[in-house]
């Protein structure tokens, strides 16, 4: 019998879809009461939000075990569930060590109280405690998720992050989301992939980069304050290298030189601001999101991407955004490091997606002590590190801090890789068609069976097969269903993420740099 290789949700959320799209699995919403065997249903449950633990519910997610399923769910519904022992505790980050069946886990700073089973086993916390729970249950497979941990999707308070580069002393720091939405993507991702691999299953997803790439590269500029000469600059580089960036036009300053963002090619302009901060209410935003439009539409500038001042965030700048027209923004402050999610769109069918980038510039590198020549390796280290977790590669700049030569390298880089290089609708436009291209993937007899998707969708799949041995290399095939071809992807090369519980709590801890940083930083936006 030919096995559907997607995944069956009960309670999905509007959080749930976002994370399941970023992740790019195969899903279908069903019903307590439509759970069947995992031939029908599909062979991985996850029981998502609202989802209650009566009687129908354990009959059926019993049942489902039984039958060989596997089945993903948080700490306090599996407690109820199946009667386990729960706990709470009180975590500031996750890790995994290289034994753990999650590693390498990136750097994931929680802050929260979690619930746990108390027989939980891998991915550990800054305490080094367990956090998630194996169990083989009735035949099947249960993995068990913190209770609490999802619920941080939805966090946008900002705080200053170190951010990890080995064998130095100092680390660069961003004011960034309290929470790493990129660790609980990928803790998710790869519990799918275990889950797949031990039923004996292939794990399907689209693949996040266009036309079956290796990867993606994107590059964005904040004109914060910029001189003509800095931004033409820039614009040369972007010429030479055949780069098209999105450049976001903080435009108080620069209403004596728009020509100069008229006359870009090959460049997207979006909107930064008119003045130089968010507010917290939509009709303060809206305000100044007008006059920041009105300028533009001086010389004919109508953007619909925008990025927030200082990287901040808030449901009222959201609100007067969707309200003004964009269909997208990138804000530090929701989401760094990681693949693009939709939000809500108030009141009408419209995607508004948020893209997330790296947000260390040279800027703050600089201050952490780093030469132009260390910028330049740790800008090449982190280009391998991201593409090694299928993210795209996201840099950002400020014309006014120089330094060009460093990004000079950094494209010579991505020209050999041979990589797409997109501005960011280009992108997002490409992510939405491909979130939306569905397939039927089915597995039978050792063989993946495809179809439902139309060859102009160019929809790739990557299969990752269960590995004979742990020593195996991590290698995808990508499957193109709008023509014959079929190849492989190896992850590239780059360095591990924090593992040592030492490590970890160093990054957490706050040095007096960071203090002054956050100082200076109160004192610039109260200037504006």
């Amino acid at each position: 019998m030919a096995v559907p290789l997607r995944v069956a949700v009960v309670g999905l959320s509007h959080r749930w879809q976002a994370l399941l799209d970023q992740i790019g699995v195969f899903y279908q919403s069903v019903e307590p009461e439509h759970i069947t065997r995992p031939e029908e249903t599909g062979p991985v449950l996850l029981l998502g939000d609202g989802v209650e633990a009566n009687r129908k519910v354990r009959q059926a997610v019993q049942s489902f075990l039984k039958a060989g399923g596997a089945v993903l769910l948080q700490a306090p519904l599996a407690a109820a569930l199946f009667g386990l022992a729960l706990r709470s505790i009180s975590a500031r980050a996750l890790l995994t060590p290289p034994s753990d069946p999650f590693f390498p886990l990136p750097f994931t700073p929680v802050e929260s109280t979690l619930a746990v089973l108390d027989h939980a086993d891998c991915v550990l916390d800054d305490q080094e405690r367990a956090t998630v729970t194996r169990i083989d249950y009735g035949g099947g497979r249960l993995l068990v998720l913190p209770g609490g941990l999802i619920d941080q999707l939805g966090e946008y308070q900002v705080v200053r992050r170190k951010f990890f580069v080995p064998n130095r002393s100092r680390f660069p720091t961003e004011r960034v989301c309290r929470v790493n939405r990129q660790g609980i993507r990928y803790l998710v991702e790869k519990g799918f992939q275990l889950l797949f691999h031990e039923l004996g299953l292939p794990y399907v997803v689209r693949w996040p980069f266009p036309r079956g790439a290796d990867g993606v590269f994107l590059f964005r500029v904040d004109t914060d304050f910029a001189r003509p000469d800095q931004i033409e600059a820039l614009y040369q580089l972007f010429c030479q290298w055949d780069v098209p960036a999105t450049w976001f036009v903080e435009t108080a300053s620069a209403e004596d030189h728009l020509g100069l963002f008229a006359r870009m090619e090959g460049q997207e302009i979006g909107l930064h601001c008119y003045r130089h901060r968010i507010f917290p209410t939509v009709e303060e935003n809206l305000a100044d999101i007008r006059r920041g439009l009105a300028v533009l539409a001086k010389v004919g500038l109508q953007p619909t991407s925008y990025a927030g001042p200082y990287g901040e965030w808030n449901p009222a700048l959201h609100r007067a955004l969707v309200h003004s027209g964009f269909t997208c923004s990138s804000e530090f402050a929701l989401a760094y490091d990681d693949r693009p999610f939709a939000l809500p769109a108030c009141q009408d069918a419209r995607a508004f997606w948020q893209l997330p980038i790296h947000p260390i510039s040279v800027r703050r590198l600089f201050l952490a002590g780093f030469s132009e020549s260390e910028m330049v390796s740790y800008y090449l280290q982190k280009l391998n590190q991201l593409a090694a977790y299928r993210q795209p590669v996201v840099f950002y700049h400020h014309p006014g801090h120089g330094r060009l030569a460093v990004f000079r390298e950094v494209f010579q880089q991505v020209q050999r890789l041979g990589w797409p290089k997109l501005s960011f609708r280009e992108y997002l436009d490409w992510w939405a068609a491909s979130r939306k291209a569905e397939a039927i993937v089915t597995y039978q007899g050792g063989h993946l069976l495809t179809k439902g998707a139309s060859p102009d969708q160019n929809l790739v799949l990557g299969v990752h097969w269960p590995r004979s041995k742990e020593a195996d290399p991590e290698i995808w095939q990508l499957i193109s269903l709008a023509t014959p071809e079929t190849r492989q992807w190896q992850p590239p090369a780059a360095d591990n993420p924090p593992t040592e519980v030492g490590t970890v709590r160093r990054l957490l801890r706050k040095d007096w740099r960071m203090w002054l940083n956050d100082w200076e930083s109160y004192r610039g936006k109260r200037k504006r």
